[in-house]
């Protein structure tokens, strides 16, 4: 059964630092007023009289306040009645606590929200998509703030995003500072007038002191008003989530057009290069262009390509998360089932248990995309670099020795490869910062990815 989250809370007034009433008297006071009886409302609440009795006095004379009439004597008995003045504390009380239960309902709400929230895991593309799709669902309005080109030594890239709400920012950042403050402002009044905006911001030394940024350059912003009515952009986040964990190639080109109006298009690579020549054989993974009036701009699917991760030992550990921070979607695959858990790589897109010698049965890496081999022996590296030399694979790094890359060369040698094969593998594979431990040889991998993936994007 499905547990939600329920905030509770309870009311009680202080004077100075002494209690003077709570939930407790006021239940008591709410019998007597039902039956006007003391003892009958303690017995109702399974409190002894004399204790009831004595909850009344000392509230009494902390508030000095009179808040109990009684009245003894008679053929039926004592009779006991709220005065006016406790009649009218409760009722102030119970005005304070409805109010208070309805904003714990109202926390509640935003909490199970959160709490069902799903995970965000994979890359940026794959983070905003399901954060979208996530509100919009919810019939909650939102609108995408988009860096769509940068020049200079702006502080974020193209295809740097942040998502915002009518609470404010909910996801991402479009560089921080003043420049995300108002672009927050501008997506505010997108929200409002339920269009969308480009803007451009010139941070060059000259206009940084009136946006308090001095780092130079120039960004252009695009503001995108997002319906929670529009069926086809849920539709539309749904398909991109499922072409994502598929690994598929693809772009997804999100455009606006003079009157502020969105739209997207999801295309696979083929249909790009056909909406677009400009898209076809793009070594970079973002283009913004102009198409008659509309305003576009086209992401990857899978920014930078995919890495595939050759074993699942201890390095892998170590770098499947940082892949993750740094936007690099990521397969794992091993021979061994108790290497391939998708819990010790929650990030992953794949974990696959399968046969070194079988794994181009499972995946096709594509020239975009990197491989790095880190299996637990010189015949399993061997294996997997035979088949990684027959794909179009962008980036082959081997985790090993020197010794060990010339007994492995000499192999391929001997399978028939050339020079020419050999020279597309990096063996050591990542940067020379001295580097011993898993984390720390992690690291060196992760940062010479960054340092091609830069390269290649310019």
């Amino acid at each position: 059964m499905k547990r939600s989250i329920s905030v509770k809370i309870a009311t009680r007034l202080f004077l100075g630092n002494e209690k003077c009433f709570g939930p407790g008297i006021a239940s008591l006071m709410d019998g007597i007023d039902r039956g006007g009886s003391l003892s009958a409302a303690a017995r109702e609440m399974g409190m002894a009289y004399s204790k009831a009795w004595t909850v009344f006095q000392n509230c009494e004379e902390v508030l000095g306040l009179p808040l109990l009439q009684r009245q003894s004597g008679g053929r039926k008995g004592g009779k006991s009645t709220l005065t006016p003045e406790g009649r009218a504390l409760l009722a102030h009380y119970r005005s304070i606590q409805k109010s208070l239960e309805d904003t714990g309902e109202i926390l509640s709400m935003q909490l199970n929200e959160v709490y069902d929230m799903p995970k965000l895991k994979g890359s940026t593309m794959d983070a905003w998509v399901n954060m979208a799709q996530h509100h919009l669902a919810c019939g909650k309005e939102l609108v995408l703030a988009t860096v769509t080109a940068r020049s200079g030594s702006a502080p974020r890239g193209a295809g740097a995003r942040m998502l915002v709400g009518s609470e404010g920012r909910i996801w991402g950042t479009v560089g921080g500072g003043l420049i995300e403050r108002q672009t927050e402002l501008l997506c505010m009044e997108a929200l409002k007038e339920k269009r969308g905006f480009l803007r451009d911001f010139n941070l060059d030394t000259d206009e940084a002191g009136s946006i308090g940024m001095v780092c130079g350059g120039n960004v252009t912003i695009m503001v995108q008003y997002l319906s929670c009515r529009n069926e086809e952009l849920l539709h539309l986040c749904a398909q991109t989530q499922k072409l994502l964990e598929s690994c598929e190639d693809g772009w997804l080109i999100s455009c606006l057009d003079e009157a502020g109006a969105e739209s997207f298009m999801l295309c696979s690579s083929e249909e790009g290069a056909e909406y677009d020549s400009r898209l076809k054989d793009m070594q970079s993974d973002k283009l913004h262009f102009q198409r008659a009036s509309t305003y576009c701009f086209a992401q990857r699917l899978a920014p930078g390509g995919t890495v595939y991760i050759f074993g699942g030992g201890h390095v892998a550990r170590e770098f499947a998360p940082l892949l993750a921070r740094l936007d690099f979607p990521h397969v794992v695959m091993d021979d061994r089932v108790e290497f391939t858990k998708t819990e010790d790589f929650p990030d992953a897109r794949k974990v696959i248990c399968a046969d070194f010698s079988q794994f181009l049965e499972q995946v096709t890496p594509r020239a975009s995309d990197y491989a790095v081999v880190m299996t637990r022996g010189h015949a399993y590296d061997l294996e997997v670099q035979k088949q990684l030399l027959t794909t179009p694979v962008g980036y082959i790094g081997v985790m090993g020795s020197r010794r060990k890359k010339d007994y492995v060369f000499g192999e391929l040698r001997g399978c028939g490869f050339g020079d020419a094969d050999l020279a597309r593998i990096v063996t050591p594979v990542g940067l020379a910062i001295g580097g011993e431990t898993p984390a720390e040889i992690a690291l060196s991998i992760a940062a010479q990815l960054v340092q091609i993936r830069a390269q290649k994007d310019g």
